[in-house]
């Protein structure tokens, strides 16, 4: 992957991902060596991935975690889908 990239926000370390989802740094550690992750990008000093592609692997995780095929899910506009007791 040798492309150019000119914002330098577009590159993400270790350290962007955690922060970004809010994750401990052992988990990202981790988080980036399951199969599936985007292929990091090799620098001089450490690996670094294309910020757009983790956040797309990341959506897709989710939705194939979740079951949620559609943004427009009604879990989704209207909060939790637990089932609501009657007043009486």
């Amino acid at each position: 992957m040798n492309q150019n990239y000119e914002h330098p926000q577009d590159i993400w370390g270790l350290e962007e991902i955690q922060k970004h989802y809010k994750i401990s740094f052992s988990r990202a550690k981790r988080l980036v060596r399951e199969k599936g992750f985007p292929q990091p990008i090799i620098g001089p000093r450490s690996r670094r991935w294309v910020a757009s592609q983790v956040i797309s692997h990341m959506e897709s995780r989710t939705r194939a975690e979740t079951g949620i095929r559609n943004i427009q899910d009604p879990i989704l506009v209207f909060g939790d889908s637990r089932p609501r007791r009657e007043a009486y």
